[in-house]
C-alpha cells in the first residue's frame, strides 16, 4: 500500500497522481472489477489563517467499478466521481481544540507514514449507496420501484397466471 508524509506533501504543495487497480480496493464490495481501474490525484496546500497554519489535502477520484446489485445478485456497473477537500491535524488533542469555521472542511489525522489508499477507499465507501440496485435488472425478474404493479391483488393475479400455465 502506498505511504506518504502527509505534513511534508501539503507543506511542499505538491501533486500526486496514482491508478489504482479496482480489484486491488479490497475493502470496495465489488465483483469482477478486472481490468477497472480508479484514479487519485491529491494536491496539497498550506493556509495562514489568524496565525495558525491550515493543511488543506484536495481530492479528486473517479473511475467505474462494478458493484453487486442487492435485488439480482449480478454486476452492477457504477461510476466513481468524488471531489473532496479535508483539513489535516497532526494529532486528535489539535483537532478536539480547533474552533469550528464557518467553511467547514472533513477532518484526518495526518502522520509521516500515510496509506493513501485505505484513505481511497474510505472516500469511496461513503460514496456508495446503501443498497445499490439497477434500475432494471438484467434478469427482468426485478425492476425498479416505478414498475411495480399498484396493487398487492394485481401481484396474485399475475401469479395465478403463472400458475395456469
Amino acid at each position: 500500500m502506498p505511504k506518504l508524509d502527509l505534513f511534508q506533501f501539503i507543506n511542499s504543495q505538491e501533486n500526486y497522481n496514482k491508478v489504482f487497480k479496482a480489484e486491488d480496493l479490497t475493502r470496495i464490495p465489488q465483483i469482477n472489477s478486472k481490468n477497472q481501474h480508479v484514479n487519485l490525484e491529491l494536491l496539497g496546500e498550506l493556509q495562514e489563517k489568524n496565525k495558525t497554519k491550515i493543511r488543506l489535502l484536495h481530492l479528486k477520484i473517479n473511475g467505474e467499478i462494478n458493484l453487486v446489485c442487492h435485488r439480482c445478485n449480478t454486476a452492477l456497473h457504477h461510476k466513481i466521481d468524488i471531489q473532496n477537500t479535508v483539513d489535516v491535524f497532526p494529532n486528535q488533542q489539535i483537532l478536539d481544540a480547533a474552533p469550528i469555521e464557518e467553511e467547514y472542511y472533513d477532518t484526518i489525522i495526518g502522520s509521516d507514514n500515510f496509506d493513501i489508499q485505505e484513505l481511497l477507499e474510505e472516500e469511496i465507501l461513503l460514496s456508495l449507496p446503501a443498497f445499490p440496485t439497477h434500475k432494471i435488472c438484467p434478469s427482468h425478474e426485478y425492476t425498479a420501484k416505478e414498475d411495480k404493479p399498484k396493487s398487492p391483488f394485481a401481484v396474485l393475479e399475475i401469479l395465478k397466471q403463472k400458475k395456469e400455465n
